[in-house]
């Protein structure tokens, strides 16, 4: 298996089969000693939006309650979440004890795990409203967590399907009033 650093210890790549379906529009800006970002949604918008090389830089070195933060802001917003599937379905792991499916806020940060065992792998869209309506209860009948945003050195945070349905309500909410 190929390593991603911490990967090839603490995941193990599983597969299960799933259907998805498939939004967009920021701004990533860096501030203050520890290069957080704050997602900015783009007015006006309607094209899809794709990370420069210097945001992707800057979002990919967050710790994991940074890239947590920024995942549900720009899902929020984007209303759509990336996972990574192949002709057998989407790709699970294993972190923290716990069968994960990896989740991205951006494709062009999923696709930089496809490579050595996932080279097959392609980076798959689900929009929001499929995500609430169909993968929540989905994952949470299988008994599934999501890995968010992981990063080649951890995992990032494990938290279930419908805590991520709840948090992800909340912050569409915040975005609507805004």
């Amino acid at each position: 298996m190929h390593s991603h650093g911490w990967l090839s210890i603490f995941w193990q790549k599983q597969r299960a089969n799933c259907r998805t379906n498939d939004k967009t529009l920021g701004e990533i800006t860096a501030f203050g000693h520890h290069s957080a970002i704050i997602y900015t949604p783009r007015e006006g918008n309607t094209m899809e939006y794709a990370l420069t090389a210097e945001e992707l830089k800057k979002v990919t070195q967050l710790d994991a309650e940074q890239r947590y933060e920024y995942f549900m802001n720009a899902v929020a917003d984007l209303e759509k979440i990336w996972i990574l599937t192949d002709e057998e379905g989407f790709v699970l792991v294993t972190a923290e004890d716990e069968r994960c499916i990896p989740v991205w806020p951006h494709a062009e940060i999923a696709q930089l795990w496809i490579e050595g065992d996932w080279a097959n792998c392609t980076a798959q869209a689900v929009d929001i409203s499929t995500w609430i309506d169909k993968w929540t209860s989905g994952l949470d009948g299988d008994e599934l967590s999501i890995a968010i945003f992981p990063h080649a050195d951890e995992p990032g945070i494990v938290i279930g399907p419908v805590e991520l349905q709840e948090t992800l309500l909340e912050a569409m909410q915040d975005d609507a009033s805004h």
